[in-house]
């Protein structure tokens, strides 16, 4: 899939959340436990995050997250702006939610994003995780969901199908994508410090499961996923393994 297509995705999204009429923003108060159902995640320090509704993250600043980020069911949260994004625990998007966290010049952005999750990032059932200039020190893991593998429908404000991905980052621990079912899947340009394991993917566009330009220190295993873990449109680069690369990305 083209990667404009994508940043398409990321400004429609943008555009959707802050003209929607009648939102509230998130509770401002420093330390504090704080819940968006609606509107604008403010700058500043919470005690800890959830997104129960439509928010997006403010268009400057930092908004730092002392505990756990939680995008709850079927919630929608657009942290792809200009801001800093930084959680001291772990990041969670629940079944059926939707979480772009991170901007890049992909996005539409003037530049990738410096975002930190200290913790885990665990999507669970998720219809769309969309990661790009975030570094997690833990582990990754996208278990499940993607909303649809039909790239035909698009129920993201009628502009693009479902997708999930992460760029142009880190991950300190391993990655884990098992059984994720969607339109579009990639992995690129993201160092990886333990291994990364995509297992049982089923993805409707042709061009999806491009792994390329990653650097991962242990080993990269890719099995039973259709279409097979490829290069695809993205022109990357092969990817550099510490450990071993094995089944479909032996030979990316």
């Amino acid at each position: 899939m083209n990667l404009l297509r994508k940043g398409a995705f990321a400004l429609a999204v943008c555009a959707g959340l802050l003209a929607a009429p009648g939102t509230a923003s998130a509770s401002a108060a420093h330390h504090g436990n704080a819940t968006c159902r609606g509107g604008t995640v403010a700058a500043g320090t919470y005690r800890s995050l959830t997104i129960a509704g439509s928010c997006t993250l403010a268009s400057s600043g930092t908004v730092t997250v002392r505990h756990n980020l939680v995008v709850k069911r079927a919630a929608f949260f657009n942290a792809a702006t200009a801001a800093t994004l930084n959680v001291r625990g772990n990041a969670w998007v629940k079944a059926h939610a939707i979480a772009i966290l991170g901007c890049s010049p992909d996005l539409g952005c003037a530049a990738t994003s410096d975002n930190h999750i200290r913790g885990d990032l665990n999507a669970v059932g998720a219809w769309a995780t969309v990661v790009h200039g975030t570094t997690t020190r833990g582990d990754v893991n996208f278990l499940g969901g993607g909303g649809s593998e039909n790239c035909g429908i698009t129920p993201i404000l009628g502009q693009v199908p479902y997708y999930t991905t992460y760029q142009d980052g880190a991950i300190g621990g391993n990655f884990t994508a098992r059984r994720v079912h969607t339109c579009w899947f990639g992995l690129i340009r993201v160092h990886v410090g333990g291994n990364a394991l995509m297992v049982g993917g089923r993805f409707g566009d042709a061009d999806a499961m491009e792994i390329v330009t990653n650097v991962i220190d242990g080993n990269l295993g890719c099995f039973n996923n259709v279409p097979q873990a490829q290069v695809g449109d993205s022109t990357g680069a092969p990817n550099v393994v510490g450990g071993h690369k094995r089944g479909e990305c032996a030979s990316l």
